[in-house]
């Protein structure tokens, strides 16, 4: 779940948290990069913009048809973003401007916020003491889990529009899906009745690899593996009557993998982006093919997540679940970087931001420049910013520490 549930939360947990939002939607399944390039057929250019280039004022990101390029200038303020020009909406190579930022609206309840604004008002109350608050508490009306506070999620009677907030279930109750689980547990289906999966919550990443669960989230009918966070690899695969966790497996390759971007291939799954086989069950996993913002318009597999970097995210994803402050967070919202933000403590809270971004961008960033990064990773840059000011400060304090006891 926490797989699915952060690529669909990518675009909630950029644009305050790092103070700029650059104006594109990022998943780990997509990047910025538009049709035809120079090394892959389907990707683009990227470079600093030359100082001798002159372009309109504000414009944060050119194409140059000239050179089949795009030219990247960062925006000046922290306040500012870079929005694609919508008087042209249908031109793919229309400029990007500096435009300053006015609204937000997408924090949810038990996440981070400055101002009321920054709060998702179809679920949200206000922001107090730097956290959006839930418009429904215990036993009040709702019609999403979304709308409840922490701890609570919307349920909703059969063939009615409308439910109340309740409990949710503590780790080891019985559960017949994952939305009625605590904030640190999954549903793990183990029967059926009246046609109704019906589990027991467990904590999330609890089983050991090669363990038998009760299911496993397939993305479409290609791919022979799934997803399923008790599994501390996050994958699984079918394994005779019932499914299993895989272990942590890596890049098949060296890293940076290069792989083909053309979208029949990425179709019929023939990215080039396999990993090493499951040593029990012989199952490879595959992953997507993602332009690069670099120079050489070339395309990289995304991450496995036995590969350093996701492993090192899914490290602190781990402890952030194991932690108390997961539970002070919307149900829907209990991986989000903004939640995560609002409740953790500094040092593990930069560490988780920078891994995520370093591990569902990687791709985005391979031998990207430094301004190019600026317009389309922003939230990557001050992300890696922060976590290594954080470790500046902890080795100046350990440091001193020594110094001390010599």
């Amino acid at each position: 779940m926490a797989f699915i549930q952060i690529q669909q939360n990518l675009l909630l947990i950029s644009v305050f948290l790092f103070q700029q939002s650059q104006g594109f939607t990022f998943t780990s399944e997509s990047s910025f990069s538009i049709e035809k390039g120079t090394g892959n057929q389907n990707c683009e250019s990227y470079a600093c913009k030359d100082p001798a280039q002159n372009y309109s004022k504000n414009t944060c990101l050119y194409y140059n048809t000239e050179f089949s390029m795009w030219y990247a200038d960062p925006c000046s303020k922290s306040s500012q973003y870079c929005k694609q020009d919508t008087q042209n909406a249908n031109d793919p190579h229309a400029n990007y401007t500096c435009e300053t930022y006015t609204s937000f609206n997408a924090a949810l309840p038990g996440e981070y916020c400055e101002k009321i604004y920054m709060c998702n008002t179809a679920y949200t109350s206000g922001c107090s003491n730097n956290v959006c608050k839930a418009i429904s508490s215990l036993d009040q009306a709702c019609q999403n889990t979304k709308q409840c506070e922490s701890g609570t999620y919307c349920y909703i009677p059969d063939q009615a529009t409308q439910g109340t907030c309740q409990a949710q279930i503590p780790i080891d109750g019985e559960c017949t899906s994952y939305k009625l689980c605590a904030n640190n547990a999954i549903c793990n289906y183990t029967s059926t009745v009246n046609n109704v999966p019906v589990g027991k919550c467990k904590a999330f990443g609890s089983f050991n690899n090669h363990d038998y669960v009760g299911s496993c989230d397939f993305l479409d009918g290609i791919h022979t593996f799934g997803y399923n966070d008790l599994c501390p690899s996050g994958y699984c695969a079918p394994s005779g009557n019932s499914y299993m966790c895989l272990e942590s497996v890596t890049s098949s390759q060296g890293l940076p993998v290069l792989c083909n971007n053309d979208p029949i291939n990425m179709i019929n799954a023939t990215t080039g982006c396999t990993s090493n086989k499951d040593s029990l069950l012989g199952v490879s996993v595959t992953s997507a093919c993602d332009c690069a913002n670099n120079y050489n318009a070339e395309a990289y597999c995304n991450l496995f997540s036995g590969d350093p970097t996701m492993a090192k995210f899914r490290q602190y994803l781990t402890k952030w679940t194991q932690s108390k402050e997961i539970l002070k967070c919307n149900l829907m919202g209990r991986y989000d970087l903004l939640c995560v933000k609002a409740h953790w403590d500094k040092d593990n809270a930069a560490a988780y931001t920078y891994y995520f971004y370093a591990a569902y961008f990687y791709p985005e960033i391979v031998e990207a420049d430094d301004c190019v990064l600026s317009v389309t990773n922003y939230g990557y840059k001050m992300a890696k910013k922060a976590y290594n000011d954080d470790l500046a400060s902890l080795i100046g304090v350990s440091f001193l520490v020594m110094m001390a006891l010599h």
